[in-house]
C-alpha cells in the first residue's frame, strides 16, 4: 500500500533475490509479515522463477551489485513486457 511504498524501496536484484531497502526496524518487522504474500504476487504477476526470495535490509551497502545480474534483470523484464504486448 501507499504507506509501505513510502517506507521501502526495491534496490537490487541478484541470484533471483529481490533486495528491498526499508527505512527503519519497525517497517522491517512489518515487511516480514507481508513477505509471503508479496512473493506470491510477484511470482504471479511476473514469472514463477523470477524472484525466489525477498531480502529486506536497513543497509543499502549490503545489497549485491553485479552488472551481469542487472543485465539479466533488464532482459527478463523486456521479455515479459513484450509477451504482454503480444497477448
Amino acid at each position: 500500500g501507499p504507506s509501505i511504498s513510502v517506507s521501502s524501496e526495491p534496490v537490487g536484484y541478484a541470484n533471483k533475490k529481490l533486495y528491498v531497502y526499508v527505512k527503519n526496524s519497525t517497517v522491517l518487522h512489518h515487511m516480514y509479515f507481508l513477505k509471503k504474500n508479496m512473493l506470491r504476487k510477484i511470482q504471479k504477476d511476473f514469472h514463477k522463477d523470477f524472484v525466489k526470495d525477498i531480502v529486506f535490509t536497513l543497509d543499502r551497502k549490503k545489497v549485491p551489485s553485479d552488472d551481469q545480474e542487472k543485465d539479466k534483470l533488464k532482459e527478463t523484464l523486456s521479455t515479459l513486457l513484450s509477451k504482454d504486448q503480444d497477448d
